[in-house]
């Protein structure tokens, strides 16, 4: 019996590392300098695809989807929504409405002064949606060199012949100064395997600003404070998860790197400490290796190995690169920049500007000099921007079963308001319920799971609600109020009969 277990535990995991090829294509390039611009793709090994993108590829905001076999669905440019025919999706433009001019026409002057797009992301969800966290510097028309908003946006790729259509766009969901410019916009599946949780730091504070993304809904903001004071101008540096989920570190030049314990389950962070990084640039960009162990940090001319398994993890700091003071374009290109993990397990970094090759870590999970980091190692048919493709780490497992109480919204933070619900346990397949403070705006119902099961909506002139539930619903439920967006109360339900 043993034996066919784990048979079958291998027959699953390979399985799930195959189909989890969303990040199998990279739309690379340089707006300003469009004629040839490039892809590449990890479907079967690594391909390099020159292709002219014209005003869809951008140098500061990059992100794009493949469905789980590693077919290219969509990207963006943080300004426009770009089908797999490299046009315009239908509805997909004034992504960000501020900036669309700027993408339509890339050598405008304003793209340089503090209004370009920022940091992006794409998660896949159920029934072909498509979930799009996109920074917008500015707000109410006027652009801005901080990031000031977080929006969302859901494309249906079931629409339009299967070339996708934007269906919801430019929905703000937080509204507040965003850390590093947007550039730390990122994402990491929940303990369930299923679900997504978005983080994004708060400028110049302790704070965080996460959201769960499930199959049904989106929850948050919950904002927590932890851990060191960002302060100063964090405005380059990189956030990255690492590819098992447990760790968060968030770097900048000018604050150093932090690291934290990342509770897969609940979504917060717990504060482990400081990783020191020699540097005096204002540049810089951060990687783990896919087996979650080898840290790459960079400064703009030096590459640092730390080992997050030792003992004293700024003890165990290696140096791997040094910028030879190679420029394809002088005085453009120098140096190193942002990094990403790829899908063939291989590390690649841009420089800080204008150059026409990326860095290349062979091997991220050997430690030292083994790591074989390679500069300038491949050519490119463009110059690059500074923006790699921001994917999560797609192919991160789901914890063992019991890992958490349960998987779904039951593991969000204490509430600001609890609401009463009885009779509790129910028998009559009914309860009633009761906000003690306010009236909230709707009610819903979740399983263990964390699966929607009910949603009704709660007059302004209720004071309670009679909340009828479906014959044969007996079990375990979660029942939250929700108020502007908000989660403002939740207690748990049972259902005898």
């Amino acid at each position: 019996m043993k034996k066919y277990i784990f048979l079958y535990c291998v027959l699953f995991l390979t399985t799930l590392s195959f189909a989890q090829k969303h990040d199998n294509i990279w739309p690379m390039g340089y707006a300003s300098l469009s004629s040839n611009n490039y892809l590449i793709n990890f479907t079967d090994s690594f391909e390099i695809i020159p292709i002219n993108l014209g005003a869809n590829m951008a140098e500061l905001a990059n992100a794009s989807i493949c469905d789980s076999t590693g077919n290219l669905l969509f990207y963006t440019n943080g300004a426009k929504i770009i089908d797999s025919t490299h046009n315009l999706m239908q509805n997909g433009d004034n992504l960000n409405q501020i900036l669309d001019s700027i993408a339509i026409y890339p050598n405008n002057s304003i793209y340089w002064d503090y209004g370009y797009p920022s940091k992006v992301m794409i998660l896949p969800s159920k029934n072909n949606k498509y979930h799009v966290f996109h920074i917008e510097r500015g707000r109410n028309g006027v652009l801005s060199f901080f990031a000031l908003q977080l929006n969302h946006s859901i494309v249906d790729m079931s629409l339009n012949n299967g070339l996708g259509s934007v269906i919801s766009k430019n929905k703000p969901i937080i509204n507040d100064t965003i850390a590093g410019q947007g550039y730390m916009l990122e994402a990491c599946k929940h303990a369930n395997g299923q679900d997504w949780w978005i983080l994004v730091p708060e400028y110049e504070s302790n704070a965080y600003y996460r959201f769960l993304l499930t199959t049904d809904s989106l929850y948050g903001p919950f904002r927590q404070e932890v851990g060191y004071s960002f302060s100063w101008i964090d405005y380059n540096g990189q956030a990255i998860f690492s590819p098992n989920g447990s760790l968060y570190l968030r770097y900048d030049p000018q604050n150093q790197a932090h690291l934290y314990d990342f509770n897969r389950c609940t979504g917060e962070l717990s504060y482990r400490q400081q990783i020191n990084v020699p540097s005096n640039s204002n540049a810089g960009g951060a990687a783990i290796s896919s087996n979650s162990r080898f840290l790459y940090i960079a400064n703009d001319t030096i590459v640092f190995q730390y080992d997050l398994q030792a003992a004293y993890i700024n003890a165990s700091r290696v140096t791997v690169a040094v910028w030879d003071g190679f420029q394809s374009q002088p005085p453009f290109g120098f140096g190193f920049d942002q990094m990403q993990l790829a899908p063939n397990g291989k590390i690649y970094e841009l420089t800080l500007s204008r150059e026409d090759s990326l860095h290349v870590i062979e091997n991220p999970d050997s430690a030292g000099l083994a790591c074989n980091f390679r500069r300038n190692a491949i050519a490119t048919p463009s110059y690059n921007g500074i923006a790699l493709p921001n994917f999560p780490h797609f192919r991160t497992l789901a914890l063992p079963p019991g890992a958490c109480d349960t998987t779904g919204v039951a593991l969000l933070p204490v509430l600001k308001e609890r609401i009463k619900i009885y009779p509790n346990p129910s028998y009559n397949s009914r309860f009633n319920i009761a906000a003690t403070q306010s009236s909230p705006d709707y009610v819903q119902i979740h399983d263990l799971l964390g699966r929607l099961f009910l949603q009704e909506a709660w007059d302004a002139n209720e004071t309670e609600k009679v909340i009828p539930l479906p014959s044969g619903t007996k079990g375990v439920y979660f029942v939250s109020v929700w108020k502007d967006g908000k989660l403002v109360g939740r207690e748990k339900l049972i259902v005898l009969e």
